[in-house]
């Protein structure tokens, strides 16, 4: 289960981009990007 059924779909490419930048600006530096595992069963 992902976070779409509760926050809905996420940002277009573009705008996931300019978000990135605008966060990079601000000061943020640390991007958590680990793959998280999927559950099966």
């Amino acid at each position: 289960m992902g976070f779409s059924h509760g926050y809905g779909p996420g940002p277009g490419e573009s705008e996931a981009i300019q978000l990135m930048r605008n966060a990079f600006n601000l000061g943020c530096t640390f991007y958590d990007a680990a793959l998280m595992p999927l559950s099966r069963g």
